[in-house]
């Protein structure tokens, strides 16, 4: 009985979902180095912040050493008193002193090769990076805080790679730091040379070059990318009698030497971060040799080079995860998406089920976007897999609340996946097999400014299951749980101010069953015979026009269809066919440096065809052992066209150098009720130090309920749109002296009314109006999240959510808990980098159970010849608390053109029996918990190139 309830709970959960010159790159300013308190004796001077050092323009070569202009050293307030001086000073204790700090200083500066296309058109350019020096002073990783565009940062992180410095002490010692580092990219004048010599006559020209009779390119093996800017040596000889010649890389990791020598020569190629590279080449009289040479990375953690630019934090809570970092974490199978339900804020979803359920708000009041434009699920059957790849993904922004007013129709929390930008120099991808499913990823540059990038994946567990289930078992998988999906994105910059994006992706899970004897399940059941197919596509077009560096125009065009197609037998069924078309169109201005302007438009139109036979579907709080299943509502809807236009603005103001405030508003129109919302929305940032930062966040949000809701003879059409008012309120925190570490806290309330809540009372027309916006909900807590950002060798996060989530139901008077209520929820996530290309990571994650009602009797029911269940309070019991360890090992193995990486993930370790659910006996007299997830090792291997 319980089976074919959840086959029913499955079709009516179906049912409510809606559906040029002499060219110089320098570097030019140092950036502050920011050194820790130095205290001389007893005297307390404070620390000493060192301003940036402006190095100005560096000429190298021919070497031109002008003059290094070393700009003021802001040494900060120094509080000198009073000062408590000892009687004698030799009895000064030399204990109390602060160590004596010295920064790292630049002795090998490697010059940037100039991007071509800014060369051509005059462009120049500043990058601002962030660099990591360890204690021999070779650069550790390098990555772009402030990008300059036009392959400005490219060339920056290729060069600055190359540097060395003399690394920085405490006490005499060498330490690891972690500087900024400004580079500057200037266009030389051209020195033109007289035409005539110093005694009038024509001067003499330059010899005829050599021969080129060795040359060859230096890639980085294993990815095939050129290495750029590196030096390469040719020698021979030993001792005094030792000679060779040098060549530098270009753009394309090419080089070239004329005129060698005949003969054997050794060549040496070691660029800062990796392994040396030595091996000899012969040379023959008349022949050119020509080579291909790879060279080992040191470690292939794609963090260690970062070319995007670190977006200005301007949310309450915008907690970003990117791709290349989160991929590796354990039980998320390697899909980021998923790791969005390891956050703070983020209760856990039940076994199978893929829900984000946010702040005490129901599952469907989080929507879901992919480069801004709102899909009807991310998750294929069973939360197992999210519907794109981590390959079209560059990072995920989530927003748990006080989300900005580019979002709407939601009062929940946003998850938006930001596509990657393509910007491949050769033909890249990806090969991935594991137990689940196989899936491929190809990106490729087409002409200049036109690359392509396509994706595909299928799971075959299908064929496993049809293996291994008997042929005497009373269930036959017809077509066992099956998924596919497919992307294709398509980039095009025609000219410099102007981007096209073109990306288009759908999914497809079908689950066919057949059950030998259905009224083994339920009586009132006419056919065991169950299918359920998701099926859905999407196409947006985007294009960004950016014509000045103070404003954006981004526009939007989106066209999807979704296919919802669920029965049982001919007895129940629901039907969806649902067109989608999506216009965005958003303008950014920076009218001054502390005021931003930004306003847009947000429509969605859709004309969806419906027909239903069922029960009414289950809502928050119901019981799924209460349910007659021959209490059914019929239903046909044929062309039924919605428009939902929206409109809003955004404005991002300074007050200060350390204050932000960013009020905002958004109106919408709901078209099938024939309501308009107005949202105000603020939030507010407060940088009260380098280190602490305060952030507060209020605002109004509206969405319409659910189509079964409003739906009239299914629902009522008279329903009011559901609301919140979300409150924030919290810190930031970033040591000075390890930047790589985040301690976010934040505090929430949430407010919401108008929930829509089941009634018998009757409307106007005499009729029972079903629903009514008389429930109310609120949800509260502590959310913390402790993080370590990519940084010798490790990344992770413990985040610890205190929470309290409630509803009052219309018509009673006490508050009860949430479906989702978890009062207490801890996960623990580390990786950490061994050597050799092994990884290995850990999550471990402990949740307090989830609230149900329990059923506390059983009546025996003559007509039906069963036993109908007595429920006790609604979620006045509790579920064991949830606890589990997962693992995850990885080894990366490196070839010349493409690597390869095998990974064991392991989830339930320890094998921990956690309980999902509860059954119970036919007369409902004894119980036990439905168990979980057992321990599921899932193998795979992946082939890069």
């Amino acid at each position: 009985m319980n089976t074919a309830r959840t086959l029913l709970a499955a079709l009516i959960f179906a049912s409510s979902l809606g559906a040029a010159a002499v060219v110089r790159a320098q570097p030019i300013e140092e950036g502050p180095i920011e050194e820790g308190p130095i205290e001389e004796g007893p005297v307390d001077e404070g620390p000493i912040d060192e301003g940036p050092i402006d190095e100005g323009p560096i000429d190298e070569g021919p070497i031109d050493e002008g003059p290094i202009d070393e700009g003021p050293v802001d040494e900060g307030p120094i509080e000198e008193g009073p000062v408590d001086e000892p009687d004698d000073p030799k009895q000064t204790d030399p204990q109390k002193a602060e160590p004596e700090i010295v920064p790292p200083e630049l002795v090998e500066l490697v010059e940037a090769v100039y991007p071509e296309k800014a060369e051509a058109e005059g462009i120049e350019g500043v990058v601002v990076l962030e660099i990591d020096i360890d204690a021999e002073g070779k650069v550790e990783a390098a990555r772009v805080l402030e990008p300059a565009g036009y392959g400005f940062d490219e060339a920056a992180l290729v060069a600055v790679r190359q540097f060395r410095f003399e690394p920085a002490t405490v006490d005499g010692e060498p330490i690891p730091v972690r500087i900024t580092y400004r580079y500057g990219f200037q266009l030389a004048e051209e020195v033109k040379e007289p035409v005539e010599g110093p005694e009038g006559g024509p001067e003499e020209g330059p010899e005829a070059p050599g021969v080129v009779n060795f040359k060859g390119r230096a890639l980085e093996r294993g990815t095939r990318d050129p290495l750029i800017g590196v030096l390469v040596i040719v020698f021979r000889g030993e001792g005094e009698e030792a000679y060779g010649f040098e060549a530098t890389t270009d753009e394309d990791g090419a080089f070239e030497f004329r005129d060698l020598e005949p003969g054997d020569w050794k060549i040496l190629i070691e660029p800062s971060g990796y392994y040396p590279f030595r091996t000899s080449e012969g040379v023959a009289e008349g022949e050119l040799t020509e080579v291909v040479y790879f060279v080992e990375k040191g470690s292939y953690n794609p963090f260690d080079v970062l070319v995007e630019g670190t977006r200005p934090r301007k949310e309450v809570n915008r907690r970003t995860l990117e791709v290349a970092e989160i991929e590796k974490i354990p039980g998320n199978f390697g899909d980021p998406i998923k790791v969005v339900q390891n956050l703070p804020g983020v209760a856990r979803a039940p076994f199978g089920g893929g829900e984000i359920i946010v702040r005490g708000s129901s599952p469907e009041d989080t929507k879901v976007y992919v480069d801004g434009i709102e899909v009807p699920l991310i998750y294929h059957f069973g939360g197992l897999r999210s519907v794109v790849p981590a390959g079209m993904l560059q990072s995920i922004d989530f927003y748990p609340g006080n989300f900005s007013t580019y979002y709407g129709r939601s009062i929940g929390g946003v998850l938006d996946g930001d596509l990657k930008s393509l910007r491949p120099e050769a033909i890249h991808g990806y090969v991935d097999v594991n137990i689940y499913d196989s899936g491929v990823f190809l990106e490729a540059p087409i002409i200049d400014d036109l690359s392509i990038a396509v994706a595909a994946r299928r799971s075959y567990i299908d064929y496993v299951l049809e293996a291994v289930i008997p042929e005497d078992a009373p269930i036959n998988l017809i077509t066992a749980p099956r998924y596919y999906d497919y992307q294709t994105q398509i980039n095009w910059s025609p000219a410099e101010a102007h981007n096209l994006r073109l990306f288009v992706f759908g999914s497809n899970d079908l689950l066919r069953i057949l059950f030998e004897n259905p009224k083994d399940l339920d009586v009132n059941l006419q056919s065991g015979d169950a299918s359920f197919e998701t099926d859905f596509v999407r196409a947006i077009l985007t294009h960004t026009w950016t014509p000045s560096a103070d404003y954006k125009n981004t526009a939007q065009v989106a066209f999807g269809r979704d296919v919802i197609e669920t029965s049982l037998g001919d007895q129940f069924y629901f039907n969806l066919y649902n067109n989608q078309f999506s216009i965005r169109d958003e303008s950014a201005w920076i009218a001054t440096p502390d005021m931003t302007l930004v306003a847009g438009l947000d429509t969605q139109i859709s004309w969806t065809d419906v027909s239903i036979e069922l029960p009414r579907p289950p809502k928050e709080g119901d019981s799924s052992f209460n349910e007659d299943i021959t209490d059914t509502v019929a239903l046909e809807v044929d062309g039924a066209v919605t428009v939902a236009p929206a409109a809003y603005f955004n404005l991002e103001l300074k007050a200060t150098e350390d204050l932000l405030f960013i009020p905002g508003f958004r109106v919408d129109y709901i078209d099938r009720i024939g309501e308009l919302t107005y949202d105000p929305r603020l939030t507010a940032r407060y940088a009260m130090t380098d280190q602490w930062t305060l952030k507060g966040g209020v605002g109004l949000f509206h969405q319409e309920p659910p189509p079964d809701e409003t739906t009239e003879g299914f629902g009522n059409p008279d329903l009011k749109p559901e609301e919140a008012i979300h409150y924030s309120l919290g810190a930031e925190y970033v040591p000075r002296d390890y930047p790589a570490l985040l301690i976010d806290s934040t505090l929430f309330y949430k407010d919401m009314r108008d929930l829509v809540s089941r009634t018998t009372e009757l409307g106007e027309d005499g009729e029972e109006e079903v629903y009514n916006n008389g429930g109310r909900g609120r949800g509260y807590g502590l959310e913390l999240l402790v993080r370590h950002k990519f940084a010798n060798r490790f990344f992770g996060w413990v985040t610890y959510t205190l929470s309290r989530a409630e509803r009052l139901d219309f018509g009673e008077n006490a508050w009860r808990l949430f479906d989702f209520d978890q009062t207490h929820i801890l996960t623990v996530i580390g990786s950490y980098q061994l050597p050799k290309n092994w990884e290995i990571g850990m999550r471990w994650r402990l949740v307090s159970g989830n609230p149900f009602t329990p059923i506390v009797g059983g009546a025996y029911n003559v007509d039906l010849d069963e036993y109908e269940p007595i429920t006790g309070a609604v979620n006045s019991a509790r579920l064991e608390p949830f606890h589990q360890l997962d693992l995850r090992v990885d080894k990366r193995w490196i070839y010349d053109t493409w690597t390869f990486n095998a990974y064991l993930d392991i989830q339930n370790t320890y094998n921990r029996p956690n309980a999902e659910g509860t059954e119970y006996s036919f007369d409902y007299r004894d119980s036990r918990p439905q168990q979980g997830l057992p321990i599921l090792p899932i193998i795979g291997v992946r082939a890069e190139f």
